[in-house]
């Protein structure tokens, strides 16, 4: 796979406070997550989406010409996601998918290890706040999880002859 980090999703462009939440994915997630050598039960957003990327890779699901193309009908990850197939320049998707297989653990909780399923709480859905921020999300390339975003190619009206 390149290395080329044009137009890649990259954790640092989550909102900081979720970045640093621990979160635990629900079993079948943790599973996939461990396979790709993840050895805790509880991880931050960016782990996460290291973990899911060195799955990606491992397995290599991802599409040899498009490599944003993750293909996963017929792998534990299909199942996760309920998808035969997803794109990673689809990043509000993306953190959809992800997002339904774990569940917010409060550090207090955490560290106490008597967590019980009354005390945690399904990851909120993307406010307004986050929806500003995940418009800029690009893709990400599963090679290239940590890679840092670049700019995005936006035309003005006088560039596609759009006039209004």
């Amino acid at each position: 796979m390149s290395s080329d980090t044009d137009g890649t999703f990259s954790a640092s462009q989550i909102p900081a406070s979720e970045q640093e939440a621990l979160v635990r994915p629900k079993p079948l997630f943790l599973k996939l997550l461990k396979l790709a050598g993840a050895q805790k039960d509880a991880f931050t957003m960016k782990e996460v989406l290291f973990y899911l990327g060195q799955y990606i890779m491992s397995k290599q699901l991802y599409d040899k010409k498009q490599q944003h193309i993750v293909y996963c009908s017929d792998d534990l990850l299909g199942d996760l996601f309920g998808v035969p197939s997803f794109s990673v320049k689809e990043p509000r998707k993306l953190y959809a998918m992800i997002s339904r297989n774990l569940t917010a653990v409060n550090q207090q909780e955490f560290a106490s290890a008597n967590t019980s399923t009354n005390e945690t709480r399904h990851l909120p859905e993307i406010g307004s706040d986050e929806e500003a921020s995940m418009q800029e999300l690009q893709e990400e390339k599963p090679p290239n999880l940590n890679a840092t975003p670049t700019t995005s190619f936006r035309r003005t009206h006088s560039e596609t002859g759009d006039f209004i």
